[in-house]
């Protein structure tokens, strides 16, 4: 109960500190223009509503309001048709030249880009968690193993530019299509020399077709990931369970699979020995300590299999669960059909039809005979990956496959105009982004289910704020140029609308009527409305599904 309402307290936190400062950071901007040009501002608000704070300045009333759902800055003499006496009519907001206009307005917007520039220069000079440029598994038999990557190695450069972190590695590949590239890597005098294939893109926000790839190279390794099945076996005597994460080995910490496996072949047979171990399935597992002794320590001797077809969640209410599926199952067969990889069970529930009866599961479960279950796939609407509607028949079985990593290392852009740099090509990546993803979005190519609110942002600001400064930043970075391209659409009561009609009277030389502003602004607020009830929406939907 104390870690919930701590957790509880540590989102809290998160949010309303990272929500009023972008709300802070973008009021002001408005604020420091209009003074500039001499309006009166009345009030500087940090949300809507009710006033809960407030101080009343020289000219201005600063003040918190009960809504955090944004801010406002009220000037004096915006109102259109509103009389003003002569000697006032200075300070006002509309008495203001057009080019004026424009400028205050505008000024949130960019002082949301400017904080983003600002968030991201400080990430690059203090540093940033990156996965380092170290080779995960490499399969022998694919185009990065026939090129002579060995597993665990760690490149130093490409191309003769020097490698810091797998994200350099990544970016020059995706880069780099039909080219030759040259790898230098740490453990080996040789260079490797590999042509990157050409593949289709599949980052929907790219305006890129296709992107360099190496098959076979990548980052991740196989987790030291344990089933066992047969209670019979040497391993399920011992004390493991269905699906077990070895850590240590005779207290020698144990990262992949392939140290795992290195370390067992090292022993000598009948060799007491001490495994440390996990509980795979449990979200917050305690280490308990199994002694084995045989004579093999291969991992089939010892009752071990591959955890690819063990399931490690069942969804609660989904067909599985009706059919009664469990954590820790094993599928063997689908209609009679031996099952060896996940793809293949996937590829056998997509390919349902409706027309079709349930089909037949062979099931296997830890300390019982295997089970025939007849589960009924039904149609889900999910969000793939790339972030598109992705429509296919499902049973809510995740499996328990395990992949690690190389700890994540620190890495610094150096001086501070390497970082000034830094930030500024990562805020016209994410300002690309962004853009994009409301364009994907309206085109239909972006599932509308990924479209947060209040609850969403509140979840990643808790999450990125425990991660750490440079996680909280950058979230609070890529939440501002959000803010930045979300305020300029020409959407009527958003500041790119007020520009719109700025715009439109510039080109005209006169105000656009009264009438047709508040027509269009009333149309803006329902649309806000629906957007903000749809977010919320989402962010319940998502909730309920958690659960």
């Amino acid at each position: 109960m104390f870690e919930f309402l701590n957790q509880g307290f540590t989102y809290f936190f998160s949010f309303f500190v990272l929500i009023g400062l972008l709300i802070f950071v973008h009021e002001a901007g408005h604020f420091l223009v209009a003074k500039y040009f001499k309006v009166r501002v009345e009030t500087f608000s940090l949300g809507f509503g009710k006033k809960i704070f407030q101080y009343k300045g020289k000219e201005t009333t600063y003040c918190i309001s009960m809504i955090p759902l944004g801010g406002y800055v009220k000037m004096f003499g915006d109102i259109p048709g509103k009389e003003i006496a002569e000697e006032d009519k200075k300070h006002a907001f509309l008495e203001k030249s057009v080019g004026a206009r424009i400028a205050i307005v505008l000024a949130g917007p960019l002082m949301n880009l400017l904080f983003a520039i600002f968030l991201f220069t400080t990430i690059a000079f203090v540093g940033e968690k990156m996965p380092p440029p170290t080779l995960g598994d490499i399969k022998t038999s694919s185009a990065a193993g026939k090129a002579g990557f060995q597993s665990g190695s760690t490149i130093q450069s490409i191309n003769g530019s020097p490698i810091t972190s797998w994200i350099d590695v990544h970016k020059i590949i995706k880069e780099s299509p039909n080219k030759n590239l040259s790898f230098k890597i740490k453990e080996s005098p040789s260079v490797i020399n590999i042509i990157a294939s050409e593949k289709s893109n599949p980052d929907l926000v790219s305006t890129v077709d296709s992107i360099g790839a190496i098959e076979g190279l990548d980052n991740y390794s196989e987790a030291p990931v344990v089933g066992v099945i047969n209670s019979n076996s040497i391993a399920a005597k011992a004390g493991f369970g269905s699906v077990d994460l070895i850590t240590a080995v005779n207290g020698k910490k144990i990262n992949f699979m392939r140290e795992l496996k290195s370390e067992l072949k090292s022993l000598k047979p009948n060799q007491t020995i001490q495994l440390e171990v996990e509980n795979f399935l449990e979200e917050k597992p305690k280490t308990r300590t199994i002694s084995l002794s045989h004579t093999s320590y291969a991992l089939t001797s010892l009752g071990f299999s591959k955890t690819e077809l063990f399931l490690s969640n069942v969804k609660p209410d989904s067909p599985a669960d009706k059919a009664g599926l469990k954590k820790g199952d094993q599928i063997l067969a689908v209609e009679n059909k031996p099952i060896t990889e996940w793809e293949e069970l996937l590829a056998s529930v997509k390919a349902y039809d409706e027309t079709m009866p349930a089909l037949n599961f062979t099931v296997a479960r830890l300390g019982s005979e295997n089970l025939s279950l007849n589960i009924k796939p039904e149609m889900t609407s999910l969000v793939s990956s790339d972030g598109a509607d992705d429509k296919r028949y499902t049973i809510g079985i995740m499996p328990a496959l395990g992949y690690a990593m190389d700890d994540y290392i620190v890495v610094k852009a150096g001086s501070m105009m390497a970082s000034f740099k830094q930030g500024l090509q990562q805020s016209n990546l994410w300002t690309k982004n962004v853009a994009m993803s409301f364009v994907r979005m309206v085109q239909g190519k972006i599932s509308s289910k990924n479209v947060g609110g209040l609850i969403s942002i509140g979840k990643f600001a808790g999450q990125s704020y425990e991660a750490g400064i440079s996680a909280f930043m950058k979230m609070m970075a890529i939440l501002s140029i959000n803010l930045f391209i979300l305020n300029l659409l020409p959407i009527p009561i958003l500041d790119g609308g007020h520009l719109v009609f700025y715009i439109a009277e510039a080109i005209k030389g006169a105000p656009v009527k009264v009438e047709k502003m508040m027509m269009a602004q009333q149309v803006g607020l329902v649309l806000l409305l629906f957007l903000m009830a749809f977010a919320f929406f989402n962010d319940i939907t998502q909730l309920l599904n958690a659960w």
